[in-house]
């Protein structure tokens, strides 16, 4: 197969440009959403922590490396997962966060389970 993701799709529906960007539309939107409603919580959400630059630095949080993770790793599955097309590379790229994400997230720890093994199964069927 030639994608994970796009395996279900047409080639004609897997390179149209209304897939490129509701892609990148839900992209976005997915960013934006985390920026405020999870990235930026703590400050007050997005749109108050950019008002609050004019008015100087952030007092330090006390989970700032935590945060700082969760940010990254939550922001690089949200690339992969509006990505047009996967392949095995980029899964080897950030299967090693995924862990570490699902430990992050407040669910139980059966479903983070699940969740890990249906990935994994997802990316070993193709």
């Amino acid at each position: 197969r030639w994608s994970v993701n796009g395996a279900m799709l047409s080639p004609a529906a897997f390179g149209s440009a209304a897939l490129a960007r509701g892609l990148l539309a839900a992209h976005l939107c997915l960013l934006l959403a985390f920026a405020h409603w999870r990235w930026t919580r703590h400050d007050g959400g997005l749109l108050s922590l950019l008002g609050g630059v004019v008015r100087g630095p952030l007092p330090p949080r006390d989970d700032a490396a935590r945060h700082a993770l969760q940010v990254a790793l939550s922001c690089n599955f949200i690339g992969i997962a509006a990505a047009r097309s996967l392949h095995y590379q980029f899964y080897l790229y950030y299967f090693h966060s995924l862990p570490v994400l699902l430990w992050m997230t407040p669910f139980p720890p059966a479903l983070r389970l699940a969740l890990w093994i249906g990935i994994e199964g997802a990316y070993n069927v193709y």
